[in-house]
């Protein structure tokens, strides 16, 4: 039963990720350990690791050092996670990655945002990063 409700949690994310950012995200169906649960086919997106939780008990610590681990040192670990009966989804960064000038050390601090401001630092600040986008001027 929890396999099938962690299954259904990153469908459901990646949904909702693909109607925020305009992109096309897939639940990684055959995820091997170390694997991000879902995927973005832009390569904009290429460096996040997204790690999906929905659990009645938070292990927040536990989730972040799992999301970090599959990010490696070159990803962008994100943690999408819920917790049963609570609205919406939050989403945990490492502060390094939403201000590096403010926090240089990576790793040091997270930051939890709610959805939409998480959707918003995805849209403005990752895309950016990609040379080429056609339809964008």
């Amino acid at each position: 039963m929890q396999r099938n409700k962690g299954a259904a949690f990153e469908r459901k994310v990646a949904i909702l990720l693909t109607e925020a950012t305009g992109t096309t995200w897939r639940r990684r169906v055959r995820n091997q350990a170390g694997d991000s649960d879902v995927v973005a086919d832009e390569p904009a997106f290429a460096r996040i690791s997204i790690e999906c939780k929905h659990a009645n008990v938070l292990c927040l610590p536990a989730w972040w050092r799992q999301a970090q681990d599959q990010a490696g040192a070159e990803g962008v670990p994100v943690l999408i996670y819920r917790q049963t009966g609570a609205r919406g989804e939050s989403v945990l960064v490492d502060a390094h990655h939403l201000s590096p000038n403010i926090f240089p050390v990576r790793g040091r601090h997270t930051v939890t945002l709610g959805w939409e401001a998480a959707m918003q630092w995805m849209r403005e600040m990752l895309p950016a990063k990609v040379t080429f986008s056609p339809g964008i001027i």
